[in-house]
């Protein structure tokens, strides 16, 4: 069987700057063009892999936004005649919105990450870090550990170029419907989910319960339980999946922990979320868990 060419960046560029000139050099046409290279010739691993020939050659380095800020190199020639910095980002967000309408999560996450738009990258990597640590194994560090450790990495490069930009909300220039502000609290509280799940897994109560406190969706006493019940239809995807996970692990690091109060207020609310938000069995391991603390020493 004949093995598929790789694409050779440097020849294929030229190619693709002439034809987007000949088709009249829209921004549509340079983003489709554009695209299509970095993914012709992509390296193993893809853009968050460090693969990528094209992805290296036309962004670089430099952290989140400096593909945009950078003058000259082959990005300029795709951006058109005097494409400045803006021009630049406007095109690799365009390639970014071309990869996320195509489920390419990976891609689109890093060429908003390069485009300046941290908001939109930490977006993307919030739903990445959600299904890493649902997948099995993936919170108690069994799953793809060198998945999650590029989404971490660059979920929190993101973050932190979204909290240090002067105004946060330039990060979302389409007027997307998530707030900086609400993106990076999802951030922090995935990140407090993986610290759950993983001192859970090692059977550090004490931790996990630390984890817990910074995870307002599951409640800590009775007083909150019907708040987080009526909080649930809003509650954002990658932590609404997460649900039961977290839920058993806190459960079981409270009956670790000898904490009857908050392993009541943890069933309570498994009872007022189940069947569609938190798996029977889950409600049913808190019960028991609940119970057997009640029993006669």
């Amino acid at each position: 069987m004949q093995k598929k060419k790789q694409v050779d960046p440097s020849a294929a560029l030229e190619y693709y700057v002439a034809a987007a000139a000949a088709g009249g050099g829209s921004l549509a046409l340079r983003a489709a063009l554009l695209r299509e290279l970095l993914l012709a010739s992509s390296g193993p691993g893809g853009a968050g892999g460090g693969g990528g020939g094209a992805f290296g050659r036309l962004l670089g380095g430099g952290g989140v936004g400096a593909a945009a800020r950078a003058d000259g190199g082959p990005l300029a020639r795709f951006a058109g005649p005097g494409g400045g910095p803006a021009e630049r980002a406007a095109l690799l967000a365009a390639v970014g919105a071309g990869c996320e309408a195509a489920g390419e999560v990976d891609w689109a996450a890093e060429l908003y990450a390069a485009s300046g738009s941290p908001g939109d990258a930490l977006r993307l990597l919030c739903g990445a870090l959600g299904d890493a640590l649902g997948a099995p194994g993936g919170g108690a560090g069994g799953g793809d550990g060198d998945l999650l450790e590029r989404i971490l990495i660059r979920g929190n490069d993101a973050a932190a170029a979204l909290a240090a930009a002067p105004d946060a909300s330039a990060a979302f220039p389409d007027g997307a419907s998530s707030s900086p502000f609400a993106v990076l609290d999802l951030w922090r509280q995935l990140l407090a989910a993986r610290d759950l799940l993983a001192a859970a897994s090692r059977g550090d109560a004490v931790a996990a319960l630390r984890a817990l406190d910074s995870l307002p969706c599951v409640p800590q006493d009775a007083h909150r339980v019907q708040r987080c019940a009526d909080a649930l239809p809003s509650l954002p995807g990658p932590l609404a999946r997460l649900l039961t996970p977290l839920l058993v692990a806190g459960g079981r690091a409270a009956a670790a922990a000898r904490d009857r109060g908050r392993l009541r207020a943890m069933a309570s609310f498994a009872a007022a979320a189940a069947p569609t938000r938190v798996a029977r069995s889950a409600f049913e391991e808190l019960n028991e868990l609940h119970d057997r603390l009640n029993l006669p020493a």
